[in-house]
């Protein structure tokens, strides 16, 4: 596994939730393609907003493997993510909302490729 820096356009990705709003909560198992991915997550609200996510693998659809944890912090909005460049042998995953905090606060997350070899276009966001 690879942590590192990549862009992303959100548009190429998959949601894998949406509007989560309490902790425990999370989108349904998704079978994941082959190719090194790229997790991002994002929660908004009013004020400061604090969120924690979790990718969660796994061979069948249950007993989740945690390989990721994403923490996110902000005013307003925050955004972050992680890639995988090796996830075999689990084919499926999904995001949880582990913690969250901030009025009105909703989280969501996405899954998309890696593409380490583009350059980035203009409306992409870029994750350090």
């Amino acid at each position: 596994m690879n942590n590192r820096d990549f862009a992303y356009d959100i548009a190429d990705g998959v949601q894998l939730a949406a509007g989560l709003t309490v902790a425990g909560a999370f989108g349904p198992w998704v079978r994941k393609p082959v190719t090194p991915l790229a997790f991002v997550a994002t929660v908004e609200g009013t004020g400061a907003v604090t969120a924690q996510f979790q990718v969660q693998f796994a061979v069948a659809q249950g007993q989740p493997v945690i390989s990721a944890t994403i923490d996110l912090s902000g005013t307003t909005v925050a955004s972050d993510g992680y890639s995988f460049d090796e996830i075999a042998p689990y084919p499926w995953v999904r995001i949880a909302l582990i913690a969250i905090s901030g009025t009105g606060a909703k989280g969501s997350g996405y899954m998309g490729f890696v593409l380490p070899e583009l350059t980035a276009k203009a409306d992409d966001k870029v994750i350090a």
